[in-house]
């Protein structure tokens, strides 16, 4: 449903590969600026030092750049793929049998607030998650590339830890689906929607009889 956005989901995910590899790249032209104060010869220090910052400059201006581009790509797919999520959610309510509508649940302003929440939801599925992912990916390759050309043995050390992390982080996104199901089974966000559109609902008919009032007077 989103393959009409193809363009920009390309530019998003190129652009987030890119931004990914920003941060490994940055540290070891970091780490070899520390490595000058080693370097004996004064005037091939001052050269190095100019370069490298000028290195650090054009990471830090490319990393700003392709951020920039992967905000706008997938910003852009994912809202015309909430609109078309909308349209398509609110032609399925329209055809309802009316004995649909006399649920609690389907009251109006339940489906409104769903309309609003539903179909944003899909965004970040298809838009920032992915570039998450895919600036996750990119920067895992580049800093192990980078890791086992420093040195190979410390970086098998370093890679024992990862199950360690990955635990840990399952464990915290488990805690957190948790709360957030609570959160949902809650549907407060529901019963606020019926509760305004109620409140909208009674002081209009309210206006509409002191009105009536007022003409008959």
């Amino acid at each position: 449903m989103n393959s009409p956005e193809w363009r920009w989901i390309v530019l998003g995910a190129i652009s987030s590969l890119i931004y990914g590899a920003i941060q490994p790249l940055f540290a070891l032209f970091f780490a070899k600026i520390y490595g000058l104060f080693a370097e004996p010869d004064l005037n091939e220090q001052k050269r190095l030092t100019s370069l490298y910052a000028g290195m650090i400059f054009l990471i830090g201006f490319g990393g700003g750049v392709t951020q920039f581009l992967s905000s706008v790509g997938f910003a852009k797919s994912g809202e015309e793929l909430t609109i078309r999520m909308r349209k398509l959610t609110f032609s399925a309510m329209l055809r309802q049998e009316m004995a649909y509508f006399d649920y609690e649940n389907n009251s109006v302003g339940a489906l409104v607030t769903r309309l609003s929440s539903d179909a944003a939801a899909i965004k970040g599925l298809t838009g920032v998650r992915i570039g998450i992912i895919l600036q996750a990916l990119s920067a895992m390759i580049t800093a192990l590339a980078i890791s086992f050309s420093a040195g190979w043995k410390l970086s098998f050390i370093l890679l024992c830890f990862i199950p360690l992390m990955m635990f840990s982080g399952k464990m915290q996104g488990q805690k957190q689906g948790k709360a957030d199901e609570s959160k949902k089974n809650g549907s407060f966000t529901e019963q606020g929607g019926q509760v305004k559109l109620s409140s909208i609902f009674y002081f209009e008919k309210l206006n509409s009889t002191y009105l009536a009032c007022n003409s008959s007077n």
